[in-house]
């Protein structure tokens, strides 16, 4: 996805992997271009954020309607998964409750997942003109500042390909996206499951870590899987 205008996040990670290339020939015990290089991006899933308050369970769309300003709510995905992948679909809406302009931002605090656990906060960035950057991305189809309303979309051509950053580490990431106004106020929270793995064909397949927890027993032969994910 091209989610939530990576600005910040590119130049971040572009001087992460930049020290990471000065690191010997091999990292960790395998070559850096096994682990880093040109990628490709799938998002497996989106999900509620976690309660706001205490260790709670994450809260249903229905509560954050109640609860939120602005509500990403996306109700299916199509998921690829190979370097010859066409462009994810998105269907769902983006709901806002009160008016919405570039005043606002996002914090984006993105995990790792390595050794069988989340390793959290392994990037934390602040973007700025939210709803500059929710039009970019084809959920809200108007001008900003946005009136509020409830705004659909359907079929929504997701790229994930990223001019700005070029090339980025290769495994399994979370992702959660808290909206604020300039005074700190929370809007609102998305959260996001994505896999980054190679983009060219000759690096096919991934590390098996890196695969598919449902895809682990299947044949690797085929280099496009589409998965309809109805959430």
């Amino acid at each position: 996805m091209q989610l939530l205008l990576w600005g910040g996040w590119c130049a971040l990670l572009l001087a992460g992997l930049g020290r990471a290339r000065a690191q010997p020939t091999r990292y960790v015990g395998r070559k850096l271009s096994d682990v880093a290089g040109p990628f490709r991006t799938v998002v497996e899933r989106f999900e509620a954020c976690p309660a706001r308050h205490g260790q709670g369970a994450a809260p249903g769309w229905q509560q954050q309607l109640a609860e939120e300003a602005v509500v990403v709510n996306v109700t299916r995905v199509s998921r690829q998964w190979g370097p010859r992948a066409p462009p994810q679909r998105l269907c769902g809406n983006l709901t806002l409750s009160l008016p919405l302009d570039d005043s606002s931002s996002t914090l984006l605090t993105i995990d790792k997942w390595s050794n069988n656990e989340w390793k959290r906060n392994a990037f934390i960035m602040r973007l700025p003109a939210l709803c500059s950057a929710l039009r970019g991305l084809g959920l809200l189809g108007t001008s900003c500042p946005a009136r509020e309303g409830v705004y659909s979309f359907r079929d929504l051509a997701a790229d994930w390909q990223f001019v700005s950053m070029p090339q980025f580490y290769y495994g399994t990431w979370r992702a959660e996206a808290v909206f604020s106004q300039a005074d700190g106020a929370r809007q609102g929270c998305v959260r996001f499951l994505f896999k980054t793995f190679p983009a060219y064909p000759e690096n096919w397949p991934p590390n098996e870590d890196d695969a598919p927890e449902d895809q682990e027993d299947e044949e690797e032969d085929e280099a496009v899987r589409l998965v309809e994910i109805v959430m």
